[in-house]
């Protein structure tokens, strides 16, 4: 079905401009306790964004937050400090992760050359998150969306944009708390059904998602955002320049990126990831050119 909504939207970007789809999230600050309360969701008119075929985008509040993680965090690496508060703007960012019939039909119309990664290396449906695709694939995936949409805003988040987002007000170690039996009510991640099925004997969680490699996109519990995959599924490529330390930068929410910068910066873990590595705050890197095993994206969008 998604490939078949991938070629819908082929032949209807042509067509005029139709009122969004996008949701938008009433604007909060974070209440003593570390929560912003959400109410539903309503909708908003935003050009470009009803084209059969494109995600569903969740507005996320302005408002800020303390990024990173204390010194006393499980798992914490030394790179996720120092904690600082940031200021973030107002902007959008989809439901879920792209999708491989997404991907797959980027590829067809684009023509763009990619290895086979994503591809073969394990069965997946067309609504899994695509994986194995580097940041210069999904550079190349936003090229083609802007030209096809004539709205120049798609683009990948900031990493704290990505942070922000992913905790949707909390402050704890994942969006649902500190607790390891619930993760696989909320995220797609290394668990017990992992560990019987391929005698895998990596850290995993105490519970079973049911899944042993990806899983359809939005299976799990969405945060108070509503936003779903934020944490587990699939790695996802953030816009910044990997550096090894929050030091020096800026406090409004801006990706950190030079021209010659080849490693980039990927967030939120993968269907493999432990309770240390499926975290809030949690950060890997991989060069720009090759897709890391788990490593896919989701797409955001500026706002006024």
């Amino acid at each position: 079905m998604y490939i078949k909504l991938g070629m819908i939207l082929l032949l209807s970007l042509a067509g005029p401009t139709l009122a969004s789809d996008s949701l938008r999230m009433t604007q909060a600050q974070s209440p003593p306790g570390g929560r912003v309360s959400a109410p539903a969701p309503a909708p908003a008119a935003v050009p470009g964004a009803g084209l059969v075929g494109l995600p569903q985008m969740i507005t996320i509040p302005a408002g800020s937050f303390v990024m990173g993680s204390p010194k006393s965090e499980p798992g914490r690496l030394g790179s996720e400090g120092p904690t600082r508060r940031v200021e973030i703007g107002r902007f959008e960012l989809a439901r879920v992760p792209v999708t491989v019939g997404e991907f797959e039909a980027f590829v067809k119309s684009s023509g763009h050359a990619t290895g086979d990664c994503w591809r073969t290396q394990f069965p997946q449906g067309a609504n899994h998150p695509v994986v194995c695709v580097s940041w210069d694939d999904a550079q190349a995936y936003l090229k083609w969306l802007r030209q096809r949409t004539g709205d120049n805003r798609w683009r990948l988040p900031s990493e704290a944009e990505w942070e922000y987002a992913a905790r949707a007000g909390t402050t704890g170690l994942r969006f649902w708390g500190d607790g390891e039996s619930e993760a696989c009510q909320f995220a797609n991640v290394a668990d017990q059904t992992r560990v019987v099925t391929l005698k895998d004997d990596r850290p995993a969680f105490p519970c079973r998602d049911g899944h042993v490699n990806t899983a359809p996109v939005g299976s799990f519990k969405a945060n108070s955002w509503g936003l779903h995959d934020m944490l587990g599924n699939a790695w996802q490529w953030v816009d910044d320049c990997f550096v090894d330390s929050y030091a020096g930068a800026a406090s409004d929410g801006r990706a950190r990126t030079t021209p010659e910068c080849d490693f980039r910066v990927l967030r939120g873990g993968s269907f493999l990831g432990g309770p240390w590595d499926i975290r809030s705050a949690n950060r890997d890197r991989s060069w720009r050119g090759r897709g890391k095993y788990g490593s896919g994206f989701r797409l955001a969008r500026t706002l006024p």
